[in-house]
Order: C-alpha cells, then structure tokens, then sequence
C-alpha cells in the first residue's frame, strides 16, 4: 500500500530549466503526488472513497518534441508511481465490490410486506 509519507524526496531542478518536458513532468508529479496523498487518506479512514475528486483526463501539450535523455529516469520514476497509484486504486475498488456482494449475500431471500417478491434495494451511500 502506498504510504505518501514514506516517499523519498525528489530531486528538485530549477522548472524550466530542462525545456518543456520539464514543466510537464512538474505537473505530472504534482498530480501523482495528490494521487498518493488521497489514496493514503482513503486507506487510514480519513476521506471517503466517493469523495475524491473526478481526475481530469490529460494529453501531452503540442510542441512538446522528445523527451531529452536527461529527463528519461525522472519520467521512468513517474510513470512507476503512476502504476502504483493505478494498482492500489484497483485494489480499493476491489475491495469496495466485494464488501458490496458479501453486504447482498448477507440480505434475507423474502422481505416482511413484499408478496414474496426477494428483490430488495440496498442504500449504500451511508
């Protein structure tokens, strides 16, 4: 599980220095950054899964040109988080489906009032 507070820190480069790709990648660790912290919230109780907000879809800004050598580890480094944050936030939702199925499993077959009809909605939103 992701701990963000356990993250080793990043090497700071002055932004802009490296061209485009370098404030690109800056976004990009802000965003897994925020990633990891809500994940964590989530994990300890803190934030209620439902809470977080919708990510915004993104695609690289034209004009950008190749990603320079010196830049490669740094996004090889960010595109490792982004998978971590990806994986655990599979493995939250998971979890979440399979408390949903064991909360209907656990419901009676026939309801007092029904007719004899089993089907019964269940409020999740509490």
């Amino acid at each position: 599980m992701i701990d963000a507070g356990e993250m080793p820190p990043q090497p700071r480069v002055p932004r802009g220095s490296l061209g485009p790709w370098d404030d690109v990648l800056a976004e990009l660790e802000r965003e897994v950054v925020a990633s990891e912290r809500l994940l964590d919230r989530v994990r300890r109780g803190l934030t209620p899964l439902d809470e977080a907000p919708t990510p915004t879809p993104w695609s690289a800004p034209e004009g950008l040109g190749p990603l320079t050598d010196d830049l490669l580890g740094r996004a090889h480094a960010l595109l490792a988080r982004q998978a971590e944050v990806t994986r655990t936030l599979g493995e939250a939702l998971e979890s979440v489906r399979a408390s949903q199925r064991r909360t209907v499993r656990q419901l009676p077959g026939e309801y007092p009032g029904s007719g004899g009809s089993s089907s019964a909605y269940v409020d999740i939103t509490t």
